[in-house]
């Protein structure tokens, strides 16, 4: 079944690019779409003004559209192989990408240089019907990219031959950001297919960028699930040709699995590829990490990834996802589902605290940022929660960042983006979350906790700072804020909903509505009123309840949040730090 799916998706992807005469690339993040004539024959950079970027990296973009098109059109070349079409197109847009001059956009090894080699790459690997001459122009201008790095590697890299060498660098965290990682993988599968001289530095580099990666991870390094799925989609791919050895260290590493297990511990309940929206995630235009699934499962036994796979929507993946979900095979994924899936409870993921009863649909999940990463993926936003069931975070987040100067910037990443508190008029300056709980309670009930003092800016005198949340079964999750300082005066609160979703206030409870599911919100401190919804500038349509709530040295503030049915009445105890509630007594400490 899956089989047939995935050739009628790639099918009918290719049909579409066969038609076209414009590849139409949507720059979301500016609000900006371009029509490049096919073939393209260099990189393009549209004049088209952006307000407060300079060099904004059009190519990015430009070529995950032109490798999406590519990859459908060739994998349809594979299989189709009667509709000539096919092989005809895709041989003029592979002719047309070597002939580039160049790969990157900035002179160095860039997410440009990195799309245009991998996909020349996987041609000449995956397609062995491509014409003589295509075969010989793709393995030229994998040398010609290699020759013209030639430099850079003997000025910038060689002396980075060992995970250690980059350990020891004061730079080592922007050494393996997505970027670097990303240029330097491709340009080494490059430079191996074409046989260049260069080639073997540049393996034992990119290895050593892997192993530094992971290494860092264990301090707690990432770059959220988009971006540790972006990468690993790359190193993927660098391993298929790898050296034994070299796929061995890589394969067995622990932080692999840990990488993999991001996306199946912030999928959302009954939609595996909604990822929870802590940092930048943007479920449907990076969906990178599920690639990284299917290829590293076709190089190694990864049955839950297995599993995650045949969950996802097969529309939201890329050609290559599919591809490689396709040589997969028969691999039984319902029964690996019953030996090897996760045990649902309370999980830690590498930036957040996880509280979950299960994946399905009619389950529930909670998830916390926590994170003292400082990469500029992750927003400053410890203590952000997002509640997920039927489908769809309920209680969301932006999960992207505009890049322009703007309103939606603020939205997204200023005072009001995420609900986390914000304190005297001030949100987090920092990413200095310490984790101080996450457990079970009772078999059904789950606990979790963080302390966010040392995100906020240390001119707020804050003496303490914590959150605490709880997911009670499937229906009702409490959240509770303890807040101490000298100088505090007001906190406020900013609860963004689905972007789809309606609203609606009864009785002192906001209510989100969104697919015959109802999510209902109550605070301990103030009744919410209809008046208190609205529609922040810059929101791509989310509505938020925003609650200031008066205070004096210190505040505790309980909200409830029941899933189908309005929360049950609590009872306090010991001055608001106890809650008793639905046979519970939940106390925060303080």
């Amino acid at each position: 079944m899956y089989d047939e799916l995935v050739h009628s998706i790639v099918r009918q992807r290719a049909r579409a690019h066969v038609a076209e005469e414009r590849l139409e690339v949507n720059y979301y993040r500016v609000r900006r779409r371009v029509s490049y004539p096919l073939p393209i024959r260099a990189i393009c950079l549209p004049d088209l003004p952006v307000r407060t970027l300079r060099d904004y990296p059009w190519a990015t973009w430009m070529l995950w559209a032109l490798e999406e098109r590519i990859s459908a059109l060739g994998w349809a070349a594979a299989w189709f192989y009667e509709e000539h079409a096919y092989q005809e197109t895709v041989e003029r847009d592979l002719e047309a990408l070597a002939g580039w001059p160049r790969f990157d956009q900035y002179g160095y090894p860039d997410l440009a240089l990195g799309h245009s080699l991998r996909t020349l790459v996987r041609a000449q690997r995956d397609w062995p019907w491509l014409s003589p001459h295509v075969h010989e122009v793709a393995r030229a201008a994998c040398a010609r990219a290699a020759e013209q790095y030639r430099e850079w590697i003997d000025t910038q890299r060689d002396g980075l031959q060992t995970a250690n060498d980059i350990l020891a660098r004061p730079n080592r965290e922007r050494i393996v950001a997505n970027i670097p990682m990303i240029g330097t993988l491709a340009l080494a599968m490059a430079a191996r297919l074409a046989g260049h001289e260069i080639a073997a530095r540049l393996d034992r580099h990119a290895l050593a960028l892997v192993e530094a990666l992971f290494e860092l991870r264990r301090a707690g390094h990432t770059e959220g699930v988009a971006y540790d799925g972006y990468v690993l989609d790359f190193v993927a791919d660098w391993l298929r040709d790898a050296d034994p050895a070299a796929q061995r260290r890589v394969l067995s590493n622990p932080q692999l699995i840990s990488t993999l297990d991001q996306s199946i511990l912030l999928a959302a309940p009954g939609q595996p590829m909604d990822v929870a929206p802590i940092g930048d995630v943007e479920p449907r235009e990076m969906p990178f990490h599920a690639s990284a699934h299917a290829k590293l499962a076709n190089l190694r036994s990864l049955p839950r990834s297995v599993v995650y796979l045949y969950r996802c929507p097969l529309e939201w993946l890329r050609s290559d996802a599919l591809a490689a979900l396709f040589q997969l095979g028969d691999s039984n994924p319902r029964e690996q589902g019953r030996v090897h899936a996760l045990n649902a409870g309370a999980l830690e993921s590498q930036y957040a605290l996880v509280l979950r009863s299960g994946w399905h649909d009619g389950d529930a999940a909670v998830i916390m940022a926590a994170s003292s990463c400082a990469m500029t993926h992750l927003h400053r936003d410890n203590g952000t929660i997002v509640i997920g069931t039927a489908r769809h975070w309920l209680i969301d987040d932006p999960g992207y960042q505009q890049y322009m100067e703007s309103a939606e910037r603020e939205f997204t990443v200023g005072r009001t983006a995420h609900n986390a508190p914000v304190i005297n008029g001030h949100a987090q300056t920092e990413r200095r979350a310490d984790r101080l709980a996450c457990g079970q309670i009772t078999p059904d009930a789950w606990h979790a906790a963080a302390d966010i003092t040392g995100c906020y800016d240390p001119a707020l005198g804050l003496k303490s700072v914590r959150r605490y949340a709880w997911l009670l079964g499937r229906k009702l999750v409490i959240v509770a804020d303890r807040i101490e300082g000298e100088s505090l005066a007001e906190v406020e609160y900013f609860w963004h909903g689905h972007p789809d979703a309606a609203w609606w206030v009864d009785q002192g409870a906001a209510i989100i509505h969104l697919g015959g599911t109802a999510l209902w919100i109550w605070c301990s401190r103030t009744p919410l009123a209809e008046r208190q919804i609205d529609r922040l500038p810059g929101s791509r349509g989310q509505l938020t309840a925003c609650v200031r709530l008066p205070a004096e040295r210190e505040l505790t503030v309980w909200w409830m949040f029941g899933i189908g049915e309005r929360p049950p009445e609590p009872a306090f105890e010991d001055d608001g730090r106890t809650m008793n509630v639905a046979d519970r007594r939940l106390t925060i400490e303080g």
